[in-house]
């Protein structure tokens, strides 16, 4: 048993840990072998193996770390104590590893935010439900993606790995080599090949996933169960759901790059404008009269655009103050989840805004 501020951890029978609050018992780590559990203040650690999971408590932010030949371990004044086999002790400040800095990519799921740190490795905040955030990987990470209920990334030898739900075989990308890019729906992956070729597991319905046919792909974007593919020489794919008209991208010409929302698809031309395709609920669509855009999210009811020089732009729903976001400033990447937005900025550091009843916009 380890006791934080507000709550209790519970390891049981060596391979279970329960988190206990406000009278609120539920199941938050499984594993085969669980070593320790650690609290100190809002924080806590799970031992296990040669992974160390640390957790804000109150702002649901977590990183899984992977430490070797570790003999033991202790939480306490804001403070990882790590002792090696070797009995050499490392020192590694809490906040910094759960902290959003030095952050070079994001990407917002369903009801969950990962940043990719420039060390190489991943950080998360949100739902967990279905393991989305325990990201694990003794490799450097290099990109990173997120659908539903979970995340994909690519690591320094273009291998794809997945965490989170697998109901749909959309984990299962194992067997996949030279990616560059990856991209995940509400419930299938995909991802783009150094050859210009697309690979796709997941959820097939709608023949979201029928993706071996195409060539000379530069850039892929994944929407609900749609997915959209940009070539070479300007011109947009779409295959799998097209009840809202979504896939209707055929005949635009001149694309530079390209973004999908659960059921509308949009295209940057090089002249900075934006073409749409797709529902237009709470006016999500309506970008016809944006210019000088460089980059454009979609969630599920709201779009935004990066314009050059760093501010943002936005339509669609706002019940969730998602659109809140007139003084974003300095902003080089955005990402969109469900009723939220989440931006990076040019020194590194992550601001969002919108629905947070998980914790997904916790990316201080």
């Amino acid at each position: 048993i380890a006791i934080g501020n507000d709550f209790i951890l519970a390891l049981v029978e060596g391979n279970q840990v329960f988190l206990i609050y406000d009278d609120i018992r539920e199941t938050i780590y499984s594993e085969r072998r669980i070593n320790r559990v650690l609290a100190d203040n809002n924080y806590y650690a799970i031992i296990s193996g040669d992974k160390i999971i640390v957790h804000n408590f109150k702002e649901y932010r977590r990183k899984v770390a992977k430490f070797t030949d570790i003999k033991d371990a202790k939480l306490e004044n804001g403070e990882l104590l790590l002792l090696s086999i070797d009995n050499e002790i490392e020192v590694i400040e809490t906040e910094d590893v759960v902290s959003w800095n030095n952050i070079i990519k994001i990407a917002a799921g369903s009801d969950h935010t990962i940043g990719l740190k420039k060390e190489g490795y991943v950080v998360g905040t949100g739902s967990n439900n279905a393991g989305q955030l325990d990201i694990t990987l003794e490799s450097t990470v290099t990109d990173l993606a997120a659908g539903h209920n979970f995340s994909l990334v690519l690591d320094e030898h273009n291998r794809v790995y997945g965490f989170g739900e697998n109901k749909f075989s959309q984990l299962e990308t194992g067997d996949w080599k030279n990616i560059v890019q990856i991209a995940a729906g509400a419930d299938h992956s995909a991802g783009l090949t150094k050859d210009g070729k697309v690979l796709a597991v997941g959820d097939n319905y709608y023949g979201q996933c029928n993706t071996d046919s195409f060539d000379n792909i530069v850039m892929i974007a994944l929407g609900a169960d749609h997915t959209v593919l940009l070539d070479k020489e300007g011109k947009v794919y779409a295959v799998g759901d097209n009840s809202y008209g979504q896939c209707d991208v055929y005949n635009w010409q001149d694309i530079v790059y390209i973004a999908a929302g659960s059921n509308n698809t949009f295209g940057i031309t090089r002249q900075g404008n934006v073409k749409a395709a797709g529902s237009n609920s709470d006016g999500k669509s309506d970008v016809s009269s944006w210019n000088d855009i460089v980059k454009i999210a979609a969630g599920t009811n709201h779009t935004i655009g990066l314009k050059s020089k760093g501010t943002l732009i936005g339509v669609g729903s706002n019940r969730n103050r998602q659109l809140n976001i007139g003084g974003f400033e300095n902003i080089i990447d955005i990402s969109l989840g469900t009723s939220f937005t989440v931006a990076l900025r040019g020194d590194k550091t992550v601001i969002s805004i919108g629905y947070n009843e998980r914790g997904q916009t916790n990316t201080r």
